[in-house]
């Protein structure tokens, strides 16, 4: 995200999709025990609170009404909403 004359624009690095896809191994890593968001569309599958507590115990999850995968382009003002609230 970034703001640009005064508007919060998303924004996606094309680049960095290879390391998303290729997610490494978690078995080995600590937990990060601190203050997290996760946001997620009530039609999307990809996030589910099971998946997010292994490596993010103390994590809140947040689900958008009538938003998908793309709930930040679905629910833009609900999303901005819920990371400025997380943020500030």
């Amino acid at each position: 995200m970034a703001r640009i004359a005064g508007a919060l624009i998303w924004i996606f690095f094309y680049r960095t999709a290879p390391n998303i896809i290729a997610f490494p191994d978690v078995e080995h890593i600590p937990p990060y025990t601190g203050k997290t968001v996760f946001l997620a569309g009530q039609d999307s599958g990809y996030v589910k609170a099971e998946d997010i507590s292994t490596l993010f115990p103390e994590a809140t999850l947040s689900v958008i009404a009538d938003a998908g995968h793309w709930l930040h382009v679905q629910q833009p003002g609900i999303f901005i909403e819920q990371v400025e609230q997380f943020l500030l």
